[in-house]
């Protein structure tokens, strides 16, 4: 699930979202849970911003609307 730049408000709290899970995984105070961890992971939740991750997780989402479009368009 990524979360474009233009919504500031949900972006910020995706950000937070990240830099506790990092606090979380070094053991370092944080206000994430495992309960957070697994509810956020249930909706397909993209942990590291940018990358291998992101960059495969984009092209998929590409190559699911290139395969719909030819289906409907030949």
């Amino acid at each position: 699930c990524l979360v474009p730049n233009s919504n500031q408000d949900l972006g910020s709290w995706v950000y937070r979202q990240r830099l506790h899970y990092k606090y979380f995984k070094q053991d370092k105070k944080s206000c994430m849970t495992q309960e957070r961890i697994d509810m956020l992971n249930r909706i397909g939740f993209v942990w590291v911003a940018g990358g291998k991750e992101v960059n495969r997780d984009v092209w998929l989402s590409k190559f699911e609307m290139l395969k719909k479009y030819e289906e409907k368009n030949g």
